[in-house]
C-alpha cells in the first residue's frame, strides 16, 4: 500500500507512518503549493492512496471526472487526533504496543 499525504497532513504524522514501514510520499515535502487536481493526477499516476483532511476530492473525481487515485482516506475525528498528535504526545504513547 502506497500513500500520498496531502499538504494538510502534518509532517510528524507522515514520519510516524513511515516509521511504521509504509511507503508514503508527502506533498509538503515534494511539491508544496500544488492544487488538488495535481494531487489527484500524481496519486493516480503513482497508484497511491491520498491521505487528506479535504472533503472535496469526491466532487473532483466524480463530478468533474478528474483522475481517480487508488483511494482517498479522510480520517474521522479520532484518527485525525492521532494523526495530528502522534509526534507531540509521544510520551503518553510509551506503553502502547501499537505505537
Amino acid at each position: 500500500m502506497q500513500f500520498l499525504a496531502n499538504e494538510n497532513c502534518p509532517l510528524p504524522s507522515v514520519r510516524t507512518i513511515r516509521r511504521a514501514g509504509y511507503n508514503i510520499a508527502s506533498v509538503t515535502e515534494d511539491s508544496p503549493g500544488i492544487d488538488d487536481r495535481a494531487v489527484l493526477t500524481r496519486a493516480a499516476n503513482e497508484k497511491r492512496i491520498i491521505l487528506t483532511f479535504d472533503r472535496d476530492y469526491g466532487e473532483l473525481i466524480y463530478r468533474l471526472r478528474l483522475p481517480s487515485p487508488k483511494g482517498v482516506i479522510i480520517p474521522d475525528s479520532s484518527i485525525a487526533y492521532i494523526l495530528t498528535h502522534a509526534e507531540y504526545d509521544k510520551d503518553s504513547w510509551k506503553n502502547d504496543p501499537y505505537y
